[in-house]
């Protein structure tokens, strides 16, 4: 498990071209912040000294990725569902977001009709019930599947979540 914490410093580089002592033009990269302001050699050298240790590792290459992929995942999932920070179990996996559904009325105005729960089979109809409940995300292509309950409705959801992580081979990722 992998746990960040950010430095408060912002660079990029930049290009600079200074006049040598022969007259020529040289040119060369430099650290600069947010700003375009240069960065002190001390500054830059306590920043390699940081982190120095971190890209000498031999496993470098493979805690990159872990790291980019567990902040996209992060970002696409707070992004598509509008949450405010995706939860985290204690092992440091994401927990599977809350189930995203419709609690719809049948109107009595409208012929009678009648579905299966798509999670249990129960028989749902506009005769003998007053509502139920429809998910629908294609992001985790689940297309309209109707459901008799909440907690069918729930399960439903999770379980197009949960396929969505193994096509996605993100299972490492998350606490399943």
């Amino acid at each position: 498990m992998v746990q960040k914490r950010s430095l408060p410093l912002f660079f990029t580089t930049a290009e600079i071209q200074i006049k040598e002592d022969n007259g020529e033009m040289g040119n060369y990269r430099c650290l600069v912040d947010g700003h375009g302001y240069i960065y002190t050699k001390d500054v830059v050298q306590d920043i390699f000294e940081q982190i120095k240790d971190f890209y000498e590792r031999n496993d470098i290459n493979d805690i990159v990725i872990e790291c980019n992929d567990e902040e996209a995942i992060e970002g696409y999932l707070n992004e598509t569902y509008r949450l405010k920070g995706v939860k985290k179990h204690e092992d440091g996996k994401f927990l599977i977001p809350e189930a995203r559904f419709k609690h719809k009325k049948f109107n009595p105005e409208k012929r009678d009709w009648s579905f299966n729960c798509h999670w249990c089979g129960n028989k749902v109809s506009s005769k003998t019930d007053k509502d139920y409940y429809v998910v629908n995300d294609y992001r985790l292509d689940i297309g309209v599947e109707r459901a008799c309950s909440e907690d069918c409705a729930r399960l439903i959801w999770k379980d197009g979540f949960k396929n969505w992580v193994n096509e996605k081979g993100y299972t490492k990722y998350f606490h399943i």
